[in-house]
């Protein structure tokens, strides 16, 4: 039985019984086949598999250049955002101020000051004023075609004004028993501090601040997502916000704002 090739041969059985090895119907016409056949037949497998494949590779190309075709549109169509309006209300910069005032009362009876009523207090405190921008009313559009990104800022807020009610520092202070002042004469004061402390940090250049440091919060912002882009900052009277040194990014250098001309329109104010 060793003698016998298993691949060439298959076994024979008669009546259930073994009675040896026969060679199988392809090896017995292979052998038969001359050497010019053979040559044929694995000619013709190689130009089978040859044309299965290719046509395989067009129909998965056909398949990719119709998904690229149905994607691309889609791609156009969709916004880009930066996402300005998740951010609502930030801070862009904080004024410390310190603002001394004075609480004067007295009784009058016809325009006369009565005497031993008169309360006066002179004292100062320090309020800390941020202002920033309200970036829900912010809108932003960015051009893939040329790569700007152009963003119109709402107007400059401020966002809260906070008395140091631990800073206080009471220079002088003469309250007559006759004439106390009132918790109402306190509101009225506390919120004239404020008021002051406001137009205080205004008149220094805080609001301006606010406006430049959003312009670079903005840029840096933007650089994550786009760095290959160029962004463009206008203020809520849409003119180009340029930091200090720059020049306008615009193509025809129109609509530039300088940060000095803004302050000093502001100060108008």
């Amino acid at each position: 039985m060793s003698d016998y090739d298993d691949d060439y041969y298959d076994d024979r059985y008669e009546c259930g019984r073994w009675v040896g090895k026969r060679p199988n119907w392809f090896t017995k016409k292979w052998k038969r086949l001359p050497l010019k056949g053979k040559l044929i037949v694995f000619l013709v497998v190689i130009v089978i598999a040859f044309l299965a494949g290719r046509a395989l590779y067009v129909r998965l190309k056909m398949h990719a250049d119709q998904t690229q075709q149905v994607q691309e549109p889609e791609s156009k169509s969709q916004s880009v955002s930066l996402g300005l309006k998740n951010i609502g209300e930030f801070a862009t910069e904080s004024a410390y101020m310190t603002v001394v005032n004075q609480t004067d009362d007295s009784k009058h009876l016809f325009s006369w000051g009565l005497p031993f009523t008169e309360s006066k207090y002179l004292y100062s405190y320090n309020v800390v004023i941020k202002f920033g921008y309200d970036f829900t009313k912010a809108t932003e559009d960015v051009d893939q075609e040329s790569k700007v990104i152009s963003v119109h800022l709402p107007e400059t807020e401020v966002l809260s004004d906070e008395v140091d009610y631990d800073s206080l520092t009471v220079y002088e202070e003469n309250e007559s028993p006759l004439n106390n002042i009132s918790l109402q004469e306190n509101n009225d004061a506390v919120k004239q501090l404020k008021e002051t402390a406001e137009r205080d940090a205004t008149n220094n250049g805080a609001m301006d601040a606010a406006q430049q440091n959003a312009v670079t919060f903005i840029r840096s912002f933007a650089k994550q997502g786009w760095p290959d882009y160029k962004v463009i900052v206008y203020d809520s009277n849409n003119q180009e916000i340029l930091l200090p040194g720059e020049e306008s990014q615009l193509p025809d250098g129109s609509s530039q704002s300088s940060l000095s001309s803004s302050a000093s329109s502001s100060s108008k104010d």
